[in-house]
């Protein structure tokens, strides 16, 4: 069955349409359905394959792009909508490669140097290595849970529920 929707003040500036009292008919995946997740995957995913990306075996939100020798010219990682794109700026096959990433959508500020992706700080070093640490996180998100001692000793309802908010659940 169609959905409607009333157009946000901003859907409608951007497609021009009256604000109040209009509905629109969602022809594709939007942001907050839950099919949304899947579609907004394989639009990237057939892009990516679109340019020549290969997604690896071991881990489906990893393309690696190879030049015609089979030697790896760069790899792009995402995260929902968070992309990591690695490859080495002296490569002209390489640049090639991300500038046809960069017209795939509209994106927000690119980052390099330092930057935090998924909570994650990567640090890029001259040479193009990087390394990645977690420090923030914790030292402001994390905080110690006190338990008892004794192997035999079942945990209190508050040490439960410490350790279900540690682990998000």
């Amino acid at each position: 069955a169609p959905i409607y929707v009333k157009a946000i003040p901003e859907l409608a500036a951007a497609f021009d349409i009256p604000a109040e009292g209009t509905a629109i008919k969602i022809a594709k995946a939007v942001y907050g359905l839950g099919n949304a997740p899947r579609s907004w995957y394989y639009s990237v995913h057939r892009k990516l394959e679109q340019l020549g990306g290969r997604v690896l075996k071991s881990e489906p939100c990893i393309w690696k792009f190879t030049d015609h020798t089979g030697t790896t010219i760069g790899l792009v990682a995402a995260y929902v909508d968070d992309f990591l794109i690695i490859g080495n700026h002296q490569n002209p096959k390489f640049m090639r490669l991300r500038s046809q990433i960069k017209d795939m959508y509209r994106w927000g500020e690119w980052q390099r140097g330092i930057f935090t992706l998924c909570g994650v700080r990567i640090t890029q070093k001259l040479d193009f290595s990087f390394t990645m640490d977690q420090a923030r996180f914790v030292h402001e998100s994390l905080s110690c849970i006190e338990l008892s001692k004794g192997p035999e000793r079942k945990a209190t309802e508050k040490e439960i529920s410490q350790l279900r908010g540690a682990h998000g659940g």
